[in-house]
């Protein structure tokens, strides 16, 4: 059985479920190069215009498994690879050409937490479980999980999660203001796909879009401004066309 499962819920939308319940879908190497294989397939298909990332009713992400962070301690060399494989994920997440929207029912924890943080829009259920829990495991964070939080949040966000380990609920995370909605569990997918049908009915000027947000960030504001409108008569020739 497949751990990891595309599904298109709408036009010019994937889904790409991680489907391990039994484990609450921790992150093995093989399920990290599955869910990366998708992730990449998805990426490279121009008709879809937003991604969403799922885990099952049970967690989103419970992180690497436990078995798997052992070997890497006992410096084991497919383990290695493993691991690295499992961090391929977060940075394959943070260049996408795809909107990537997180749609987070039950636990995210360590590298589930990442892969949350990775995305570029957050839908957390109320009763979601999100937290670092690298101090917890004895373990120094892995996979930019520091800047990632920095990013979304400030010092606070990386201080209380990562280096006190507090663990937040959905409606926690939400109020912080570092998700986009907090939704009942049952109501988090739906709104992920409703969000995500914009673009995907549009999703060569949805990927335009987010290019562009990438090169014009920290540059000056005329630049930016040029760089747009520059994009800007260029599509909208192509109306006339």
């Amino acid at each position: 059985m497949n751990e990891v499962v595309t599904e298109y819920p709408a036009p010019g939308v994937a889904l790409v479920r991680m489907c391990a319940p039994e484990r609450k879908n921790a992150l093995t190497g093989d399920s990290a190069r599955e869910l990366l294989s998708a992730l990449r397939a998805v990426d490279a298909d121009p008709d879809v215009g937003s991604l969403i990332l799922a885990g099952t009713p049970e967690a989103f992400c419970a992180g690497a498994h436990r078995d798997l962070l052992e070997a890497v301690g006992r410096g084991e060399t497919q383990a290695a690879d493993d691991i690295t494989d499992v961090y391929e994920l977060f940075e394959m997440m943070r260049t996408s050409r795809v909107p990537i929207i997180a749609a987070v029912r039950g636990a995210a924890v360590g590298a589930g937490l990442n892969l949350v943080l990775a995305a570029d829009v957050r839908v957390v259920a109320e009763n979601a479980y999100l937290r670092s829990m690298f101090v917890a495991n004895s373990i120094h964070p892995g996979g930019a999980h520091l800047q990632m939080l920095d990013r979304l949040g400030g010092r606070e966000a990386m201080t209380l999660m990562a280096v006190l380990d507090e663990p937040l609920s959905g409606v926690a995370f939400a109020g912080k203001g570092w998700a986009a909605e907090v939704l009942p569990d049952h109501e988090v997918e739906n709104r992920a796909v409703a969000l995500a049908r914009r673009a995907g009915r549009a999703a060569g000027l949805a990927r335009l879009i987010k290019a562009s947000a990438a090169a014009t960030v920290g540059i000056p504001s005329a630049e930016a401004a040029a760089y747009e409108g520059a994009h800007q008569r260029k599509t909208l020739a192509a109306k006339h066309t």
